[in-house]
């Protein structure tokens, strides 16, 4: 057998399902998410927000209400606030992982990085089962290797639940759907059980315990979200079967037509079981849902749950309201490129529909006959074939629903007016099963497009570098880049190029052989490996001394005087470090107005005779240094400091003189 042909692992396949080439695979994954997993501390925002709440569930049992130990401004007593920015899932995962494992920054991350883990397992399954053995590997590769899939494996947010979830739906709606056979039925045959004999029940409840762990996860885009790709690839695949039923002529069919495709495909939506599933979905999120809403408590800024969680965080954000994160439309196209970096720059070409064979004709136009169709009627040969799908499906559906899965969301997301990286991680999947197949042809047959991807690549890299060496000479004079900092991106930025310089090469003088077209594509996973190695090791270590040590460090130092009963005040911290409040694991004010010493006297009454105040070091120099010029009445001392004075933090010590 020729070694460059892909080898399918199919239902009624004999031989060993587990081989080097998923072993290897299996290994790169365990390296890429869990090397030195919890060598460094938590990031800010994000991840120091949803571990600390994590943390706070995992210590007081409350497993309803995520909390920050954090005093409210409005009622300065308490020691904890509400958070109620997300859904609950991702606070009890963490919580238990906390429990089971210790609290350690490792045992936070564990479960994004095991999600991660089996992200990557079901897109190499679904490429195998859909295209054959070799694409469905490739497919794992290129989505373990994405820089935005390794940010999230690597912190404690919701983006990789979120994909897991919502791959595993999506997988499995297409395998309903590829294994339904009947066509034509009307809406009661729908409802008799005899309609999803085929089909085992077990998929409808993955499905829709996916969807529901998804709601859980981020909010109501976790239902959302499945529903408009669904929708979206159910009526434009009808669309495009009415226009192959009549000759192909897809833009000339009559508005009739197109409505009476759309009008078909959305009707298929009843082999999802959307009453069943939908109660299904209501069971799984009421219970936590229902008792959130009856707390009646308000976080740090005032607001309910009903008015954080459902008005500001799911309407606000997409209307706009949360304007710190508004970008232009164009924004997600740059995004694409860096987070799926190097494989976007081949996304122009492996994103074209490749002709593959396939067993599906179109589907009828309604009130037209077919003949029965089912997998078992085919011979063993065909059964076999990676594309065997239902007759309803029309040719090369997988390749459809991938395309609509990607730019549904992306288009979905585009036109919102917040924008971040993480938005359109759902569509990763997809963009890595497109990408493994297209590398899996272009290894096969050889393909046009690999030599200017590469090429692309290595001059986004190249960018990288000179954007790396100008960096010094770009920023403030008064804020400079530590060198070991720009030493460690000139490291990662200039093994990228290597990487992508040297793929480029072998398909440039190589790609004449089955060989050289793998050797290029080999660089380039190799080059994003080495990106992992250099950064968990250096990376970490410049991470962990400039940029979260100065600030996580003088909050820890202030731990003692919390424990005597000193207030501890953060002041002016912008944005927001809660990683703070978890390696300080004490109870602060916060507080951003200016200015600050009208605001500690108020606090200084009674028996309080003094208060600490972490800041940075540019506000204890620029601001808070005026004020104690002009105010005879107070002092301050410097207990701890780390960093530049304009790059570090300080621990000050208030007094009444």
């Amino acid at each position: 057998m020729n070694p460059t042909e892909p080898l399918p692992v199919l239902p009624g396949d004999k031989q060993r399902v587990f081989r080097l080439p998923e072993w290897g695979l299996a290994l790169l994954c365990l390296f890429l998410f869990f090397w030195r997993l919890g060598s460094v501390p938590l990031f800010d925002l994000d991840e120091a927000l949803y571990v600390t709440c994590a943390r706070q569930m995992a210590q007081s049992g409350d497993m309803v209400t995520p909390r920050l130990n954090s005093r409210p401004l409005l009622h300065p007593k308490q020691k904890v606030v509400p958070f109620f920015e997300k859904p609950i899932l991702v606070y009890w995962v963490c919580a238990a992982s906390l429990r089971l494992f210790g609290m350690s920054e490792g045992a936070a991350r564990l479960p994004v990085a095991l999600a991660a883990l089996l992200t990557t397992g079901l897109v190499a399954y679904a490429g195998t089962r859909w295209f054959g053995r070799r694409a469905g590997l490739l497919a794992g590769v290129v989505y373990a290797t994405a820089p935005m899939t390794l940010i999230d494996a690597r912190q404690m947010t919701t983006d990789g639940l979120l994909v897991l979830w919502f791959s595993i739906a999506l997988f499995a709606f297409y395998e309903i759907l590829s294994r339904h056979s009947e066509a034509g039925k009307s809406l009661i045959h729908a409802l008799l059980p005899r309609r999803y004999s085929r089909i085992p029940a077990l998929l409808f409840a993955i499905f829709w315990g996916a969807c529901a762990l998804a709601v859980l996860t981020k909010g109501a885009v976790g239902l959302l979200l499945p529903a408009l790709v669904i929708g979206t690839y159910l009526a434009f695949s009808q669309v495009s079967a009415v226009a192959q039923w009549g000759g192909g002529q897809g833009l000339l069919v009559s508005a009739n037509g197109r409505l009476r495709g759309i009008a078909e495909g959305l009707s298929r939506l009843r082999l999802l079981r959307p009453l069943w599933g939908l109660l299904l979905v209501g069971l799984v999120i009421a219970p936590w849902h229902l008792a959130i809403a009856r707390t009646h408590e308000r976080d740090a800024e005032g607001r309910t749950w009903v008015q954080e969680y459902i008005v500001r965080q799911h309407i606000g954000r997409f209307k706009g309201l949360d304007t710190v994160h508004n970008a232009p439309l164009p924004t997600y196209f740059v995004y694409f490129l860096v987070g799926f970096f190097p494989w976007a720059c081949f996304a122009p070409v492996a994103f074209r529909r490749i002709n593959t064979p396939s067993l599906a004709p179109a589907a009828p136009l309604p009130g037209h006959k077919q003949a029965a169709f089912s997998l078992e009627s085919l011979s063993p040969d065909e059964a076999d074939a990676p594309n065997a799908v239902a007759p309803d499906l029309p040719p090369a559906s997988a390749q459809d629903f991938l395309l609509v899965w990607f730019w549904t969301i992306f288009v979905f997301f585009t036109i919102g007016a917040a924008k971040l990286p993480t938005y359109i991680v759902p569509c990763y999947p997809a963009a890595a099963l497109l990408t493994g197949l297209w590398l899996d042809r272009l290894i096969r047959e050889g393909r046009r497009g690999a030599v200017g991807g590469a090429l692309a690549a290595a001059l986004t890299a190249g960018i990288l570098v000179v954007g790396t060496i100008a960096a010094p000479y770009l920023v403030p004079k008064d804020r400079p880049i530590p060198p070991e900092m720009i030493k460690t991106l000139l490291h990662i930025t200039m093994l990228l190029l290597a990487g992508c310089g040297a793929a480029w090469a072998c398909f440039r003088w190589k790609g004449y052989s089955p060989q050289g077209r793998m050797a290029g594509v080999g660089l380039l996973a190799a080059a994003m490996t080495g990106l992992i190695a250099v950064g968990t090791t250096e990376g970490y270590a410049v991470a962990s001394k400039f940029v979260l040590g100065p600030y996580q460090h003088s909050a820890a130092a202030a731990s003692a005087d919390a424990a005597s009963g000193i207030p501890v005040l953060f002041y002016h911290i912008i944005p927001r470090r809660p990683s703070m409040l978890y390696y300080g694991g004490y109870s602060p004010l916060e507080r951003k107005e200016e200015p600050l010493l009208p605001y500690l006297r108020a606090q200084m009454q009674g028996s309080v005779a003094q208060v600490d105040v972490v800041t940075a070091g540019d506000v204890y120099a620029g601001e808070i240094q005026g004020e104690l010029a002009k105010a005879p009445d107070l002092r301050a001392s410097e207990l701890f400091q780390e960093g530049t004075e304009r790059g570090g933090w300080v621990l000050l010590r208030f007094q009444k003189r």
